[in-house]
């Protein structure tokens, strides 16, 4: 059984107990609960939800303190990967997790290797972020309808193995900022697209983080003379799919 959005008042077996964490009590009180506020502690609520669901995880044990057992570390760590993907900051992702703000990104990087090392938790995991993006999509920019732009994206995809979401999201781990570097290098270097326009496609950063992207990235190149090779010939590949599509 799959969760949708619709499905989060239609199903009471997901309702929380008295007392347990309700999205609500983290974000802001009530009464202050602005239209868009609600349908946001709608979605994490829906994000908490489907990772218990299809984890098999009883939400009531997310909130507890202290160590947790391998499933539950997954479930925790696979919702601060939601959450902090989609902007949510540390301070309200924290509390039902049952963690410190500052433990948030230990529990990203846990996602991640969770990924690599274990398949059966790739497949799982890789079925929740579909389910999520169906519900809670990270806005793209419509500049990737540009096929250079969206082809350029998809290079950087494949050899970082990573999802768009991953490359536009809100994570900011060292091999993601790395990916993100070498994707602004390519949309500045072979579309000669300025910063302004780089940041919009990669998630609405704006031009100083683009800028410093672009520093790391040419630091990383003059420093690495393999790195460098890399870079460029994935530079190359996309002009000669360029002369080949014009051709």
């Amino acid at each position: 059984m799959s969760l949708r959005e619709t499905d989060i008042q239609s199903h009471p077996e997901f309702v929380y107990p008295n007392g347990i964490f309700h999205a609500q009590e983290i974000l802001v009180p009530p009464q202050k609960t602005s239209v868009d506020q609600s349908e946001k502690i709608s979605k994490i609520d829906f994000v908490v939800r489907l990772v218990c669901h299809e984890l098999a995880v009883d939400p009531v044990k997310l909130s507890f303190s202290g160590k947790s057992s391998p499933l539950i570390s997954d479930a925790k760590s696979t919702i601060g990967y939601l959450l902090t993907n989609r902007s949510v900051p540390q301070i309200q992702i924290a509390p039902s997790l049952g963690i410190k703000s500052t433990s948030v990104g230990g529990a990203v990087r846990r996602f991640f290797r969770r990924k690599r090392e274990d398949e059966g938790f790739r497949d799982k995991a890789d079925k929740i972020m579909e389910e999520t993006a169906k519900v809670w999509p990270i806005k793209e920019s419509g500049l990737l309808k540009v096929p250079k732009i969206r082809r350029t994206f998809e290079i950087i995809e494949e050899q970082y193995s990573l999802p768009r979401e991953d490359l536009i999201g809100g994570i900011g781990n060292t091999y993601i900022t790395e990916a993100r570097s070498v994707l602004s290098y390519l949309l500045q270097s072979e579309l000669d697209l300025k910063l302004e326009s780089i940041g919009s496609v990669l998630g609405d950063r704006n031009h100083s983080t683009i800028t410093h992207l672009l520093q790391r990235i040419k630091w990383r190149i003059s420093l690495y003379p393999d790195f460098g090779e890399v870079v460029e010939q994935l530079g190359r590949d996309l002009k000669l799919e360029e002369n080949g599509t014009s051709g």
